[in-house]
């Protein structure tokens, strides 16, 4: 048996989640996905620009209700479509900098975005897993954590 808990338990933002449902509409046609397939799935993923979404951590506030959650956005795009790869990054990038205002739906849950800002604006970088160009930058998100609790292992 458990002990009560002196304050609410908290669930903190999920970021790749909350990005995998806010960033696909705003960027279509193009692929937005949270990890690279393996081969071979991941060559017919590379021949074309896409956008890859990954936590970029954060932290609590210190009133530990409001979290500042950090996703990074990787931008990539085969040999000759370079310049096709950075104006997506900086699409998404400003797309996530003005997400202030709006609820997320994810994980079954609304999530409210508080405050956002760009916090690492477009570096170019090789990618180790890859032969072609990324661009990644990162934007921050101000959230309020949920409160969970669980009866019977079920969250409620």
């Amino acid at each position: 048996m458990t002990q009560p808990r002196p304050f609410e338990t908290l669930l903190p933002p999920l970021p790749e989640s909350l990005a995998a449902q806010y960033f696909p509409p705003l960027m279509a046609p193009l692929e937005c996905v949270t990890r690279l397939p393996p081969p071979p799935d991941r060559d017919e993923l590379l021949k074309q620009p896409f956008l890859r979404m990954e936590a970029g951590g954060g932290v609590p506030l210190a009133n530990n209700i409001l979290f500042d959650v950090h996703i990074i956005l990787h931008s990539y795009g085969p040999n000759g479509m370079e310049d096709q790869a950075e104006a997506n990054c900086g699409n998404a990038l400003a797309w996530g900098a003005n997400a202030q205002g709006t609820t997320i739906i994810a994980v079954g849950r609304e999530w409210y975005v508080t405050y956002s800002r760009a916090t690492g604006l477009i570096t170019r970088h090789n990618d180790p897993l890859t032969k072609i160009t990324r661009y990644r930058c990162m934007v921050g998100w101000r959230m309020q954590g949920q409160a969970i609790s669980l009866i019977g292992g079920q969250d409620i």
